[in-house]
Formats: C-alpha cells, sequence, structure tokens
C-alpha cells in the first residue's frame, strides 16, 4: 500500500490494478486461513447439518469477499478518483467474507468463528491507522483525528468488559466501525445508531412472531451487511 492515499490523483494504470487485486486476496487468504486455526465452529456446524456440511461455507465466504472487494475498490476509485482502491479492495473484501460466513453460521447455529472476527479486526486497525497517517500528514491535525477513533476502541473494549452483547458481536462491530469513524465520525454515529434502531426492531419482531420473548435471535450479520454495501460510497463521506 505504497502511498495509496498520498495523491488525490492517483493514476489508474496497471500497476495500481494489480496493488489492489494483490492486496484483496491477501486479505481473503488471510480470513481463509482461519479455519486452520479453530475447528469448533465447522464442527459445531457439522454436528448439526451433517458431516459435509461445512464443506461450501469457505469458499462462499471467499467469494463473497472477493465481489464484495471488488465492488468497494472499483466504487471507492469512481468516487475518489482512484486513491481509495487499493485501501477498499481490503475493507470491502473483510466485510463481505466476515458477512457470508456469519450469514451461515450465526444462523444455523448460532455461533461465528472467533478468530476469523479477530483477524478481521485487526485488518481493519491496520487499515484505519494507514488512512489516518496517510491523510493526515501533519502530526497536529493526525492527533486530533485520531481521538475520535481512539475513543471508539475505548468504547468497543469497554462494551467487551462489561455489556450483555455477546462478544463476537463486539468483534464484529470492532471490523468496521473504527474504520467509518476515521472517514466520518458523524455519519459514523448516525448510521450505528440506525443499525442499532433496525437490529433491534427486527430482533423484536423475530421474538414476537415466534411468541418466544428470549428467542435467540442472530444479530452479526446484520450488523456487518450494511457497511459491506456502504463500503463502495466511504470516499463521499471523507472529511
Amino acid at each position: 500500500m505504497n502511498n495509496i492515499l498520498a495523491t488525490k490523483t492517483l493514476p489508474f494504470d496497471l500497476l495500481h490494478i494489480s496493488e489492489g487485486i494483490a492486496t484483496l486476496m491477501f486479505t481473503v487468504f488471510l480470513l481463509y486461513l482461519t479455519g486452520g486455526f479453530n475447528r469448533e465452529t465447522k464442527n459445531a456446524y457439522e454436528d448439526k447439518f451433517g458431516p459435509m456440511s461445512w464443506k461450501p461455507i469457505p469458499g462462499l465466504s471467499v467469494k463473497w469477499g472477493l465481489l464484495s472487494g471488488l465492488a468497494a475498490g472499483v466504487g471507492g476509485y469512481g468516487w475518489g478518483n482512484g486513491q481509495y482502491f487499493v485501501f477498499l479492495c481490503s475493507f470491502g473484501a473483510t466485510l463481505g467474507f466476515v458477512s457470508m460466513q456469519a450469514w451461515l453460521t450465526d444462523n444455523g447455529i448460532h455461533k461465528v468463528d472467533r478468530y476469523m472476527l479477530r483477524v478481521g479486526y485487526l485488518i481493519t486497525l491496520g487499515l484505519t491507522g494507514v488512512y489516518l497517517y496517510e491523510w493526515y500528514k501533519v502530526p497536529e491535525v493526525l492527533i486530533i483525528n485520531a481521538i475520535p477513533v481512539v475513543l471508539t476502541y475505548i468504547g468497543i473494549v469497554l462494551l467487551f468488559l462489561f455489556s450483555s452483547i455477546g462478544p463476537s458481536d463486539i468483534r464484529a462491530i470492532a471490523v468496521f466501525l473504527p474504520l467509518i469513524v476515521a472517514f466520518n465520525p458523524i455519519f459514523a454515529a448516525i448510521s450505528f445508531i440506525v443499525v442499532l434502531i433496525f437490529v433491534g426492531a427486527l430482533v423484536a419482531y423475530k421474538q414476537k412472531t415466534s411468541n418466544d420473548p428470549k428467542l435467540a435471535v442472530p444479530i452479526l450479520p446484520y450488523l456487518t451487511m450494511p457497511y459491506m454495501v456502504i463500503a463502495p460510497f466511504l470516499p463521499l463521506l471523507a472529511k
């Protein structure tokens, strides 16, 4: 990602395309590797749906990661004259991979691979740092714009320690929210509130229609998927 945000007029040439595709594939590869570290989700899924039921899930996750990464990168190029292409390829791929696998496993067995989420939020942490460093070169400006991001991470840690929200759901928030905050804190706050209202209404509706007020409703994919759609438009939100 050499100086991918250093200028607002980067040429969209073959080298730039190659960097974006390489970053996209490397991101998806990292997330795909997490399946080898943690068999807990795979075993639980196969226990419920059969010994071969897990086989298509990694492939579907990879496909969605690649498609989402390409969509975010191309969208970022269209709105931002190319300077966001490589950067958003990685972020879009992360959201796509996590969203698809979470959709399948959280709805199927109420479980999401925590190792995948950890890799996902580490990727986002790196992308957020790169964005802030490359976009705000002056130290004083960098510090000012980093404050909302730091506060966001502090809030996530406090949620993890003291809230009743599921740990996987909090990890999912760390996958998307810090980077959105780096782009535009006001939009991040408004969009997050809207998503939470939607998720809350969905949970209430499913519990009411099932006549079970304590029904466990998976919410993780509904947290990440809206931001998969937003990712291609992030350059429009840049301050």
